[in-house]
């Protein structure tokens, strides 16, 4: 539904986005095109969650194979692909590619691939008559990913790394992240304002190294538990949440996606409901 309201949106009455947008003092980006961003109003949150339902519809496209499922996958991609978001882009290549890996159906997984292009291909020749954009959601991520001085993310995070070095331990709660970019940017409160994308630089700043290994050590006994309960039963809805584990992880490298309150709450939710399952299932082994 929101990704429909954003169409909708989006074509005909691109003017409520820029009213919001004024409303908010957020300044509407572009690259290339507008970006969409529907009813959320924010690009990087509404590609996130519209990555997460791509996903789900991909894992009912894998274990039901239903036309619905066709059709929702193939207007999710659509939107993904309009808001720009190159994080959530490849975030939901990844969702899929561990989906793939565990149900092994090629011939449906080659047809929704080919959704994939084909669209990708189409919003590319909209925005640009050819396929510059689509060359320049793969190059610009490979830029990032190499470490490249002229991407202003990567100088953030070069700033952050020596942020969290000068205080191990933190700087506290509000003092990391979007917030401190937005109130503390002046530096009259210490703090790390340029810790806005990578949600692991942010916790470091914010909660300090021990906020950070707490995390990862959760981490890894979640992927651990994972592994174990789904390698040779992997037939219910525990191998989605197991793939958006590590789709937003992964996410979580290039932009603060814990940090959309929104999502936050959706997320533990999930993984809650997975870990419950597994418990019960090594319960009624026994």
């Amino acid at each position: 539904l929101v990704a429909i309201i954003g169409i909708i949106i989006y074509f005909f009455f691109p003017s409520i986005e820029l009213y919001m947008n004024t409303l908010s003092g957020y300044r509407q980006s572009e690259y290339f095109i507008r970006r969409m961003a529907s009813i959320l109003w924010t690009q990087l949150l509404f590609g996130t969650f519209m990555a997460l339902a791509s996903v789900y519809y991909y894992y009912r496209i894998l274990t039901k194979n239903d036309l619905k499922s066709y059709i929702y996958f193939s207007i999710l991609v659509f939107v993904i692909t309009l808001s720009v978001s190159r994080s959530a882009i490849l975030a939901s290549f990844i969702g899929y590619s561990v989906l793939t890996l565990f149900f092994r159906q090629w011939k449906r997984s080659f047809i929704a691939a080919g959704i994939v292009i084909s669209l990708f291909i189409l919003v590319s020749f909209y925005a640009t008559g050819n396929f510059k954009f689509l060359l320049w959601v793969f190059s610009s991520s490979f830029q990032t990913i190499s470490m490249d001085d002229n991407i202003t993310r990567v100088n953030r995070w070069k700033v952050s790394f020596i942020d969290v070095f000068e205080h191990p331990f933190g700087y506290g709660l509000g003092k990391a992240g979007a917030t401190a970019f937005r109130f503390l940017k002046d530096g009259r409160v210490p703090s790390a304002p340029f810790s806005t994308d990578g949600w692991y630089l942010k916790l470091a700043n914010e909660t300090g190294l021990v906020g950070l290994i707490s995390y990862l050590i959760f981490l890894l006994y979640y992927l651990w538990l994972s592994l174990k309960n789904l390698i040779g039963n992997y037939n219910n809805i525990t191998v989605y949440v197991f793939a958006i584990f590590i789709l937003i992880n992964l996410q979580n490298i290039v932009c603060n996606t814990l940090d959309m309150y929104l999502y936050i709450i959706l997320f533990w939710f999930l993984i809650g409901i997975s870990a419950n399952i597994f418990y019960k299932n090594q319960i009624n082994e026994q």
